[in-house]
């Protein structure tokens, strides 16, 4: 019976984020705000300036259970996945995946990160809402 509660439960949330999620919205990458999350771990600089040199020129459009993916100037094609929304004790977070990958960002505030330990480990990259 707890089981039966439990899915009923879990599917209600998942059902419930497809019609209104409350990250809708635009969500921009934050080059200062990852900039100075890298400084405050020790990035070597040779990765800050190749976050200076690209960063900022993503966004995530999320609507729904949908969030679409592309660049400000147009030099990544936009690429829509379904979306789960989750808020599993005050922790709210948002993953999708590509078919290869799954992604997932934490929300603080007005802003998300996804963890990019490729850089170092526990590096973030932030997204800020901007609508």
């Amino acid at each position: 019976m707890k089981r039966v509660a439990m899915f009923i439960l879990g599917m209600g949330l998942i059902v419930g984020c497809s019609a209104k999620n409350p990250l809708e919205g635009r969500w921009v990458s934050d080059k200062e705000k990852t900039i100075a999350y890298g400084q405050s771990i020790g990035l070597p600089q040779a990765q800050i300036d190749l976050i200076e040199q690209l960063g900022g020129n993503v966004y995530l459009e999320v609507k729904g259970n949908r969030v679409t993916g592309a660049s400000l100037d147009g030099s990544l094609e936009p690429k829509s996945s379904e979306a789960v929304y989750k808020n599993e004790g005050g922790v709210e977070q948002l993953s999708y995946s590509d078919g290869t990958q799954t992604y997932t960002y934490t929300v603080e505030g007005d802003c998300m990160w996804i963890a990019i330990p490729q850089l170092k480990e526990g590096m973030r990259e932030y997204f800020c809402r901007v609508e």
